[in-house]
């Protein structure tokens, strides 16, 4: 099993980063999505396990520990092709239409994307097989003032957990 916290936007909040960290110290990986790539560089030394990241339309530098940080990235776990991306370069904030092709032509059956500030959880299957899509919102500000992250869980029997969290 492991499990990730998925942080977004946090748009210069390093106190919100390290509070989600806090409430969930079981995590093995911290999953970035870009907007606050400086945040995260600030919280990084050694505060949390692996940390994959992307950057967002935000995110000045695109360099994080001297590595040039991807607008996309995908990962494989657990036999699950994770799509990593923030979002805005395919128009979420409007469509998930161009983000699904985007997965599916790059064999991803999980989607993890920010850059809306709404939390959000859809699943769809064709003949591609299962998608699921996953906003974590704003761990900085969500539109609805809240600041929410998320967790996701995946199992060694193939199951795809996520869930939606607020900062306490």
């Amino acid at each position: 099993m492991l499990r990730f916290l998925i942080l977004s936007d946090s748009h210069g909040r390093t106190d919100r980063i390290r509070q989600a960290l806090r409430q969930h110290p079981e995590v093995d990986a911290v999953l970035f999505l870009g907007d606050g790539l400086c945040d995260l560089d600030d919280v990084c030394e050694g505060a949390f396990p692996a940390c994959i990241c992307v950057r967002g339309n935000c995110d000045r530098y695109a360099m994080m520990r001297g590595q040039l940080v991807k607008q996309t990235e995908a990962v494989s776990f657990l036999g699950h092709r994770l799509l990593l991306t923030h979002g805005d370069a395919y128009g979420v904030k409007y469509s998930r239409d161009a983000i699904i092709r985007e997965a599916r032509s790059r064999g991803s059956d999980v989607v993890l994307f920010g850059h809306t500030h709404v939390p959000y959880e859809g699943y769809c299957s064709d003949d591609d097989g299962p998608l699921w899509l996953f906003n974590p919102g704003s761990v900085g500000a969500g539109r609805d003032g809240r600041c929410t992250y998320g967790l996701l869980t995946l199992t060694e029997q193939g199951d795809v957990l996520f869930s939606h969290a607020e900062l306490r």
